[in-house]
């Protein structure tokens, strides 16, 4: 569809060019103002149908979404999930109610959300809603970690089957859920409603309760070390042939083999081996943490490069709990002031604001960025303040 923007005097319009013979549902916008609908007159230029949206008073979306805060943002996405309602009270087909974020306006005055009817738009239904959320999600202040979690949970109601304008309403008058602030308070339910484990509710317990069992076998090492010559000088292996006494020079010899042996053998099962905290130089003064959408998983901090997150504990820097989450799903890298995100050809895949990443390409990351690991979402969160653990 070819359109344009135009000024004439203090008036401003928007045209948009159509196909077609005049319709049934062009003569009922041009004698009625449906709500939610911009006024619309259809003219005729050398014989191409041409409709003229009035602007005057309104804005774009675009320029709205510039520092407004969450209760704003809930009050327009009500009215632009209504939009499909008001244009089935006049019309059969709803789906020429555009959903574009270019094509919709706000009066500032009023805060009234208005669009355009457009039958020939291709976009339609959820498609439609899950490219507006992306278009806000670039728009909105990003800094606002409320307002990410709202859109970026919306964005995930959309791409599940089943989601209808209804639902998304619903999740939007609801939030922030009750149930996840029940959660983070003391003595709240370990899960959410519907949720079948507790995987993240008990992932520090059972941290705390693995501390002495990670150790065993560099232990069984280290004793093994110490016991081996002493149970071969109980046994005579040392003794000399004449006088039965010590070889102490043998044994010392084999205690030195032993022990040296023993520690190579602890120091290469060590769990915490190379995993020194390295954190972010003080230069720059940044850490980089990973903030679950899913609102009952706690954050991610990365203390040291490269990092690894995954499903398994001893091999992943970052536990992740989501379904679909391979042992090691991905890692990040750091070169210079900037880090870096790759897959590590994991079978869900990596996904960065929603494009899945080719398996071992580096992806700069940016404060704000959308990761999805399986079927876990994480906002990365860069900030200023040193990360303290």
């Amino acid at each position: 569809m070819e359109k344009k923007l135009v000024e004439e005097g203090m008036k401003k319009y928007l045209k948009i060019q159509g196909n077609g013979d005049e319709t049934m549902s062009d003569r009922m916008f041009s004698y009625q103002n449906i709500p939610g609908f911009l006024p619309v007159e259809i003219t005729w230029v050398n014989g191409q149908k041409q409709y003229v949206y009035d602007l005057s008073g309104k804005v774009s979306l675009e320029s709205y979404l510039s520092g407004v805060g969450v209760d704003q943002v809930k009050a327009i996405l009500i009215q632009i999930l209504d939009l499909p309602d008001h244009l089935g009270d006049y019309l059969l087909d709803t789906n020429g109610a555009v959903m574009e974020g270019e094509e919709i306006y706000i009066d500032p005055r009023t805060e009234t959300v208005y669009t355009v009817y457009q039958p020939d738009t291709p976009y339609h239904g959820m498609a439609a809603i899950v490219r507006l959320l992306e278009f806000i999600m670039k728009r909105v202040n990003q800094q606002n970690q409320e307002l990410m979690f709202l859109i970026y949970g919306l964005h995930r109601q959309a791409m599940e089957g089943g989601a209808t304008c209804q639902i998304l309403k619903s999740y939007i008058r609801e939030y922030p859920r009750q149930e996840t602030k029940k959660n983070k308070e003391p003595g709240g339910p370990k899960n959410l409603p519907g949720e079948a484990d507790d995987v993240w509710q008990t992932e520090r317990e059972r941290e705390a309760e693995n501390k002495v069992t990670d150790y065993w076998l560099p232990g069984l090492f280290l004793l093994a070390g110490l016991g081996i010559p002493i149970v071969l000088w109980y046994f005579g292996i040392f003794s000399l042939p004449v006088s039965g006494g010590t070889d102490w020079t043998m044994f010392a010899g084999a205690a030195a083999f032993f022990l040296g042996t023993a520690g190579y053998g602890a120091w290469k099962t060590w769990p915490e081996k190379g995993k020194t905290d390295v954190k972010w130089e003080a230069d720059s003064g940044k850490t980089v943490c990973l903030i679950p959408c899913q609102g009952r998983e706690e954050p991610v901090p990365i203390t040291r490069y490269p990092f690894t997150v995954g499903e398994d504990r001893e091999r992943a820097d970052g536990v992740l709990a989501a379904r679909e989450v391979n042992a090691i799903h991905a890692r990040f890298v750091r070169e210079g002031d900037t880090v870096f995100v790759m897959d590590e050809e994991s079978d869900a895949g990596t996904y960065y604001n929603d494009e899945r990443l080719v398996p071992w390409q580096k992806t700069p990351l940016k404060d704000g960025d959308l990761l999805r690991f399986g079927q876990g979402e994480y906002v990365v969160e860069i900030t200023e303040r040193p990360y303290v653990g």
